[in-house]
């Protein structure tokens, strides 16, 4: 990890008190602007960072020329299941729950679908050599929380599809 990347990794519970819920469904957060939970999938946009699980890290992007960020990961909405609206961030990026195709962790993050209606996203997505699109969160100025386990799912996702699924 370059010098122009900083980690943090936080308790979820910190992010918790800046959400709440009540019975379910989503709600916005107490007093944080941009903030929001999904209670069913533990779910927290918060300031604009994605969080999910019961420990969060919170990675954040310098784009200094020494660190060109995570690679582009898979976000096809061909790959994913389980699709749920959670929340549209301030400048209108939808943010959803999913699985990927063959993993029951649940995500959120986006579809790349959807960047590609709008142009003011549609540079965040890329296409790889098997016709998957892949999102780069960093273009978009979303971080990812749990970013490696989402980028393995989503490879072993297309794996599956592409019929070379992963043998452990």
């Amino acid at each position: 990890m370059s010098k122009a990347t900083i980690a943090a990794v936080t308790v979820l519970s910190l992010f918790l008190s800046a959400c709440s819920t009540s019975g379910g469904g989503m709600s916005s957060g107490n007093n944080t602007p941009g903030s929001y939970c999904y209670e069913h999938t533990t779910v927290c946009v918060v300031g604009g960072v994605i969080v999910a699980g019961a420990i969060a890290a919170v990675i954040i992007h310098n784009n200094n020329d020494d660190d060109n960020g995570p690679p582009p990961g898979p976000s096809d909405q061909r790959l994913k299941r389980d699709i749920k609206p959670l929340t549209v961030t301030d400048n209108g990026i939808k943010v959803y729950s999913f699985r990927y195709l063959g993993d029951d962790r649940m995500f959120s993050g986006v579809l790349a679908q959807d960047l590609l209606q709008d142009p003011e996203t549609a540079d965040a997505v890329s296409k790889d050599e098997n016709g998957y699109y892949s999102v780069d969160y960093a273009k978009l100025g979303l971080p990812v929380v749990n970013e490696d386990a989402m980028l393995e799912a989503g490879l072993n996702a297309e794996k599956i599809v592409m019929g070379q699924a992963y043998q452990q």
